[in-house]
């Protein structure tokens, strides 16, 4: 059991990272200024990838207030319960919502004592948590798609009025590349959530000096959609083979692909798999026209934008229908390609697509390369 310290909460703040993405856009909302004070960046000990990126970013010009730590239990910390700000990348993590409740049982449950909460960008879960906090209806923050316990949804319940009773008190502050629909967003606006757009400026001042060479005229951004049960291995495999066909391609495998998944893209002629380390939104930085760019439906393709040079060409290819495995309803999968928008085009669920793409210069193919 953690005293409570009679003080009041100090003046720094609690990043929870708990993937690559989410410690770069933590680090890139503290440069924004949207996080002031000393800030300590917990990266979650275990995930695939992470360790690589904080060994990567330790070596980069962070902003001075940041303090980068590989830990396991924070929530156990006082210091994490004394924060006076809490970042948080994945507001639908098992571990994000406990860190929150902790400091909540910390503070009383007082409107005076609760924490600032800023969430950063963790790909297309940050729209769904748009969504979420802007219904009427009162729903648990728990993953799309994913079955939770009654003891998650009331967990997920408690992240979600949490979140919100903080909104009304002026405290909850979104940072997002991914503009949300104009009804999500003014209701998010009413509830009390301020809203501020993640711009990638400091990927795109450091990314330069840091992204290192790659020659191949193509580059393939992996996607985690076949090892989680999503999209079926084949047509992935075709899609990525069909891109090799005219010249060597580099792959970019996503953290989850573990060594299984990476054997089968290797054993592509003339398809070099890369190594782990830098988000792809620096790793890219150093491509050149007329390289190119493909990727399924992917937070990338909102994000790669800010750091690619000029002419550098990004492609996003939507599955066909038969590409998704079995038991993937018609609403995950809109969810999942909801990134990009097809002109003329139907959405997953056959209801008609916005026109345009969410990135500019972005173009959208579907099950093609």
């Amino acid at each position: 059991m953690i005293a409570r310290d009679p003080a009041a909460p100090s003046r720094h703040a609690l990043a929870l990272a708990e993937s690559p993405l989410q410690l770069l856009m933590t680090v890139e909302a503290v440069d924004a200024g949207h996080v002031r004070g000393p800030v300590a960046v917990h990266a979650r000990r275990g995930v695939p990838g992470l360790e690589d990126a904080v060994r990567a970013f330790g070596t980069l010009p962070l902003p001075p207030t940041v303090d980068l730590d590989v830990r396991g239990r924070v929530r156990s910390t006082r210091s994490g319960l004394g924060a006076s700000t809490l970042v948080l990348g994945d507001a639908f993590s098992g571990r994000a919502q406990a860190l929150l409740a902790a400091r909540d049982r910390w503070g009383g449950g007082t409107p005076g004592t609760a924490c600032r909460v800023v969430v950063v960008d963790d790909g297309l879960a940050t729209a769904h948590l748009a969504r979420v906090l802007a219904s009427a209806e009162r729903r648990p923050l728990v993953r799309l798609g994913v079955p939770a316990s009654a003891r998650r949804d009331a967990l997920g319940l408690a992240a979600r009025d949490g979140l919100l009773r903080r909104a009304e008190l002026g405290r909850l502050r979104l940072v997002t590349a991914f503009e949300p629909p104009h009804d999500v967003r003014d209701a998010l606006e009413r509830s009390g959530v301020r809203i501020a757009r993640a711009r990638l400026h400091w990927a795109a001042r450091v990314a330069p000096a840091v992204g290192g060479r790659i020659s191949e005229p193509v580059v393939v951004v992996g996607s985690a959609l076949v090892v989680d049960g999503l999209l079926r291995r084949e047509p992935y495999l075709a899609w990525v083979r069909a891109l090799a066909r005219d010249g060597r391609v580099r792959y970019l495998p996503h953290r989850r692909e573990d060594a299984g998944a990476l054997a089968h893209v290797a054993a592509i002629p003339d398809v070099v798999v890369d190594r782990a380390g830098l988000p792809i939104e620096l790793r890219l930085a150093g491509l050149r026209p007329p390289q190119r760019v493909a990727a399924l439906p992917t937070s990338a393709i909102a994000l790669l934008p800010a750091t690619l040079a000029p002419g550098v060409r990004l492609d996003a290819t939507v599955p066909e229908a038969g590409w998704w495995a079995p038991g993937v309803d018609d609403d995950l999968r809109e969810h999942l390609v909801s990134i990009v928008r097809l002109p003329g085009r139907p959405a997953a669920n056959g209801s008609p697509g916005a026109a345009g793409t969410v990135a500019q210069g972005a173009t959208v193919r579907r099950g093609e390369p």
